[in-house]
């Protein structure tokens, strides 16, 4: 059957609505940054690495604002266990009012920044910061900006919209999202990301695993959904199968989801990632904070919010505004070394 032609093309970026549609809803700008990942230029950072990390005393800090803080959480871990060395993740909210408590004078550090408009005023005063008080700095810097080093590459994007849609069409009041390891970093942003989409009208909270019985499990009710990424170390996937038979033993909550690259045979329910059940940690939260991401797009549009501005009162907004940086002052206590 040939297509109506007034029948608007849909969206090559987020299937099921329209471009027209998408910037209709203020939803164009979310929609392609939650399409978007990061371009594979191997070789360019390998020859600006390779050096670096030569040397062994070299401390990595993976920093960021919000969302982009989150990243870094999620590969500290990891990379500290490949490359053997002392690798921190230091949120730029946290490093530009304390300076001193992180950064060490004479010790080389390669200050690795996360920002999605590299316009946050944090994420600028850290970099000068790290100039001013570190005798051995070196810059790597990711960046959503169009100038930058991203394209629109996303292959498991389609996959991820069917179940994202059933979701959002529940109407779900409160979000868990809970993961061990690396996967605890990626719980944080998915749950700060549908609360910042949704306009705080859907209560989302991250958590650990284990730390989710600790108290933080009393906001399940029937209007609750869980969502567990579960790892692919089998160590791990033992506390999280647990988890997961306690939360349907309960029958509190109103779904419970768990998302992971390796599907279990003793559980029919889990979906699992096509084509990566050979993935590890950090390449399962490459593609499952897809799927957190276009939950939230699609809550928010199932809400009858304009995702691209979904704060109604104005107060936050997509760069951080109101934040004043103030000089670090010459006879401020210096930074300590090792």
């Amino acid at each position: 059957m040939t297509p109506d032609r007034d029948t608007p093309a849909p969206s090559e970026v987020f299937p099921g609505r329209s471009d027209a549609e998408l910037a209709q809803r203020g939803a164009a700008c979310t929609a392609r940054e939650v399409a978007g990942l990061l371009e594979r230029e191997q070789p360019r950072l390998d020859r600006y690495l390779k050096p670096l990390l030569a040397d062994p005393a070299l401390r990595v800090v993976l920093t960021g604002a919000g969302t982009s803080a989150f990243i870094g959480v999620c590969l500290a871990p990891a990379l500290a266990r490949q490359l053997q060395r002392r690798v921190d993740a230091i949120a730029t909210t946290d490093l530009v009012t304390g300076p001193q408590l992180y950064l060490q004078r004479d010790v080389p550090t390669l200050l690795v920044s996360f920002a999605r408009s590299g316009n946050s005023p944090e994420s600028v005063a850290t970099i000068d910061l790290a100039e001013q008080l570190l005798d051995q700095r070196h810059h790597l810097i990711f960046t959503c900006n169009a100038d930058g080093a991203l394209a629109a590459r996303a292959a498991s994007l389609a996959r991820a919209h069917p179940l994202a849609e059933r979701l959002a069409e529940q109407r779900f009041e409160r979000v868990v999202y809970l993961g061990s390891n690396e996967l605890r970093g990626l719980a944080f942003e998915a749950a700060l990301k549908l609360l910042e989409l949704t306009d705080g009208r859907t209560v989302a909270i991250g958590d650990s695993v284990l730390g989710f019985r600790h108290g933080p499990k009393t906001i399940i009710n029937g209007r609750t959904l869980v969502v567990v990424f579960q790892s692919s170390d089998s160590y791990a996937r033992t506390y999280e199968r647990d988890l997961l038979a306690e939360l349907r033993r309960d029958a509190c909550a109103g779904a419970v989801l768990a998302l992971g690259a390796r599907g279990d045979s003793r559980d029919s329910t889990q979906p699992a990632l096509e084509g990566v059940d050979c993935a590890n940690d950090i390449e399962v939260a490459l593609l499952t904070i897809l799927f957190a991401q276009i939950y939230a797009l699609r809550q928010s549009l199932t809400m009858g919010l304009t995702p691209d501005r979904p704060n109604a009162a104005g107060v936050v907004s997509r760069v951080v505004q109101g934040v004043t940086i103030y000089p670090w002052p010459e006879d401020q206590v210096d930074v300590p070394g090792r």
